[in-house]
């Protein structure tokens, strides 16, 4: 099982084993801090009671050293002893509020008998966990688990019909029926005597310490504050006995943490993008520039066609379960081409979801506006509209179910769209569709949808208001999570390189979520206080551009490199060897990519990878018949 998750950890591997409470653990290192042996892992604690099996950093461990063991005597200087004396000191359930870092771990408890399983305040850092028969499982990472005999791979079909709609399995479901996702800001805890499981929440960002002290701030105030935050944790987060880079895309996120680098740190600042030989999506010109603007040793690589076809192929095993954000390509090429210099690299992700910068935000707005003159009498008229057979038909057009997350954006459907969007029971219903790609019944897989329901931890106060931190809230608790962190930690984490993202520092976050609207949403500025930050290093017309995001030229690469492993993947005997699509829906999207139609080529990509990761993971090894 630990072999199977080496590329998380090359650098040792241990296995603690104890055959009288029938437990055991593996542990893959990527030695960051304390290369020596005296941060090995599994790590029993000084008292023998607790075992401890953990993946990520502590960037505060020094300094709770200092506070609560000024007297103590240590074996190294790691932060996984740190954290075992913290848990000897306090118990499980106060030491995670004590944690700034990210991280997931498993501490066994000789005494009670109990698993206890924690998870970092996001969700930076994976942790899976199940029972099947009498074996309780949990992993940082899918591969493992199918290393085991013991653990039987049935695809939970209920996830696939999900993955189809948004293009990641949202927790709580995996893949595999059984295994579970352990909420972010999570204590799960297993008893071994009972076999029974339960999860509390350690921590929300609605009850943040700033919350009353933030009211009566000003603009330029915030604007301070949140400088002095980023320094702080910025330097915090270059603890490391190996070097740290930044990735830099151009973009106003990673740029202010980049910037913010270069002042803090003692060392030259090594930064690292990539870029596209199609000048529609090359942001790598603009990195470039800021780079050279910041003073920064830049490395830019560009994906050429020649390239594509080994990192599509190669990012399959990457990812433990499905996964169809098409900037994983990038994300792991720029991963790939840090890990060339560096182990650990600093990114700018967060920044949209904490500090409001989706353009799906306003028109979320711009829908609840609608929706509350229509009132329940437009509402009603919508829901008769849109069932007229002419305008199911609309509804029904591969075009209309391609155009993921837009509002109003195709004028043959404009019509149509808006009278959905009128006719749902809620603005919660309304988002969601905003977020989806493939629109359930027309999805392409046979199993029926769940009902499930995207959910934000903001208050319900603010659900009907003009805040956009509702929405916010859903993408904190889901695209973040599972598609953004996801994405960032397996592309890293799948040449060894670890990611740390500053912006996700809680108390930063917590500070940023507290402001009142009017300083959040300031002016015409996307992200405005961060945007004010950056200006304060970066000229202003280096950022004045409009977003790009991490877009790939999918359609031109599914038309060209990538065709003939397309081909490959979506021929109908592979389709067959699982027979958990639909073959009429494919067939007809192929159709659709042959006559040009660049729209679809998202959706496309969504079957491809399902299809890769059934192939190079799970046929990998042999199963029992999938049922």
């Amino acid at each position: 099982m630990g072999k199977a998750i080496k590329h998380r950890g090359p650098d040792d591997s241990n296995i603690w084993i104890d055959s009288s409470c029938r437990i055991g653990m593996a542990h893959q290192r990527l030695a960051v801090i304390d290369l020596t042996s005296a941060g090995a892992q599994p790590m029993v604690s000084q008292s023998g009671r607790y075992t401890l099996s953990y993946n990520g950093e502590i960037y505060n461990h020094l300094s709770l050293r200092q506070d609560y063991f000024k007297k103590a005597s240590w074996r190294g200087h790691s932060d996984t002893e740190t954290l075992l004396a913290l848990i000897e000191k306090f118990g499980i359930e106060q030491v995670p509020g004590k944690l700034t870092g990210m991280f997931s771990f498993a501490v066994w408890d000789r005494k009670t008998e109990k698993l206890h399983l924690i998870r970092d305040r996001f969700g930076e850092k994976p942790l899976y966990y199940g029972q099947q028969g009498n074996t309780f499982f949990f992993t940082s990472d899918l591969q493992a688990l199918i290393a085991c005999r013991k653990f039987n791979p049935v695809i939970c079909t209920e996830a696939l019909a999900l993955y189809f709609r948004y293009f990641y399995v949202p927790s709580p479901y995996s893949i595999y029926e059984q295994i579970f996702k352990a909420p972010a800001a999570s204590i799960v805890t297993f008893d071994s005597k009972t076999s029974e499981t339960c999860s509390v929440l350690y921590w929300s960002i609605e009850s943040s310490e700033y919350t009353n002290k933030t009211e009566t701030a000003s603009f330029e105030h915030s604007v301070s504050q949140l400088d002095d935050l980023l320094h702080d944790v910025v330097s915090g987060q270059l603890l490391s006995d190996v070097p740290v880079g930044a990735f830099l895309s151009g973009g106003t996120d990673s740029c202010t943490i980049v910037s913010v680098l270069k002042e803090v740190s003692n060392k030259p600042v090594k930064t690292y993008c990539i870029g596209f030989t199609s000048e529609a999506h090359n942001e790598a010109p603009y990195a470039k520039a800021i780079a050279r603007s910041l003073g920064t040793e830049h490395t830019e690589h560009l994906i050429n066609d020649d390239e594509v076809n080994q990192l599509a192929e190669s990012i399959i095993t990457v990812f433990d379960e499905p996964f169809a954000d098409s900037s994983q390509i990038p994300t792991f090429a720029v991963a790939m081409c840090a890990r060339q210099e560096t182990t650990v690299c600093l990114s700018g992700d967060g920044g949209d979801e904490l500090f409001g910068g989706y353009t799906r935000y306003r028109r979320a707005k711009r829908v609840q506006t609608i929706r509350a003159l229509a009132g329940n009498p437009g509402q009603q008229l919508a829901s008769r509209l849109i069932n007229h057979e002419r305008m199911q038909a609309t509804i029904n057009g591969v075009n209309f179910y391609s155009d993921a997350g837009s509002f109003l954006s195709n004028k043959s459907n404009n019509l149509a769209r808006l009278l959905q969007l009128i006719a749902y029971d809620s603005i919660d219903e309304v988002y969601r569709d905003m977020v989806s790609y493939w629109r359930y019944p027309y999805s392409p897989s046979k199993a029926y949808e769940p009902h499930f329901q995207l959910q934000s931890p903001v208050n319900e106060n603010t659900r009907n208001s003009s805040d956009l931190r509702y929405f916010q809230g859903i993408d904190l608790n889901s695209y973040l999570l599972d598609d953004i962190l996801a994405k960032v930690d397996r592309a890293s984490m799948g040449v060894s390189l670890e990611s740390r993202i500053p912006l996700l520092d809680h108390n930063l976050a917590s500070f940023v979520w507290s402001l009142p609207r009017h300083l959040r949403e300031k002016g015409k500025a996307n992200k405005p206080l961060l945007y004010e930050l950056a200006c304060k290093r970066i000229p202003g017309k280096l950022l004045d551009r409009p977003k790009q995001g991490f877009s790939v030229p999918l359609h031109d690469w599914l038309g060209g490199p990538l065709n003939t492993w397309m081909t490959e993947l979506l021929s109908k005997d592979k389709l067959l060897q699982h027979g958990l699509l639909n073959l009429d829906v494919i067939d007809e999207l192929l159709v659709q990519h042959r006559k040009g139609n660049r729209s679809i080529a998202p959706l496309l990509w969504s079957i491809i990878m399902f299809q890769g990761w059934y192939q190079s993971i799970h046929m990998s090894r042999d199963f029992p018949e999938q049922v």
